[in-house]
């Protein structure tokens, strides 16, 4: 419950600084396709006290990309159950 209630208030502090909810997903068409791919997750990072991933990413090449690989393979314990044993080890 704990990281639900983390993710809410950085969905309202996000809402407050941007006086708009995330996207749930960013499309930009491009001559392959879907050229962005991010989501609300990678939006409310800095929300979320990790602006340093947030930072990590490369904001003009798909998410997908390889420049963004290391930050978007990190696993943050905000977006993980902490009573799945899966989520504590390395996918």
């Amino acid at each position: 419950r704990n990281n639900l209630k983390q993710l809410g208030i950085a969905l309202h502090s996000y809402t407050e600084t941007h006086r708009v909810l995330p996207s749930g997903y960013l499309f930009k068409p491009g001559p392959n396709g879907n050229e962005m791919g991010f989501s609300w997750g990678a939006m409310i990072l800095p929300m979320l006290e990790q602006k340093n991933v947030y930072n990590e990413f490369n904001w003009n090449v798909p998410v997908w990309a390889n420049a963004n690989v290391t930050p978007r393979t990190r696993h943050l314990p905000e977006f993980l159950c902490p009573s799945d044993p899966i989520s504590e080890g390395e996918f």
